[in-house]
């Protein structure tokens, strides 16, 4: 198996630009046993996973890029609690 990760050609987002804990992870190399995999790190899936944790399961986010890559780091919009 490749373990190499092909890197998109758009250009990084605002908030790539100005986050502080973006680091790059390993490639996952070994059978992973968890009772939820997600796949996609961004806001659905960091959700579904953060929701699934609190009520006890194990979780693993599987992501090809960075957390928020895609389309939710590249969206304007704001996520704001009423």
């Amino acid at each position: 198996m490749n373990a190499t990760v092909r890197r998109e050609t758009h250009g990084g987002s605002l908030w790539h630009a100005v986050s502080r804990n973006r680091r790059e992870r390993p490639a996952l190399q070994s059978g992973l046993a968890v009772d939820l995999a997600i796949v996609g790190g961004g806001f659905s899936g960091l959700s579904t996973a953060l929701h699934a944790a609190g009520k006890g399961l194990s979780v693993a986010v599987l992501e090809a890029e960075f957390i928020a890559w895609g389309a939710t780091g590249r969206n304007a919009g704001f996520v704001v609690p009423n």
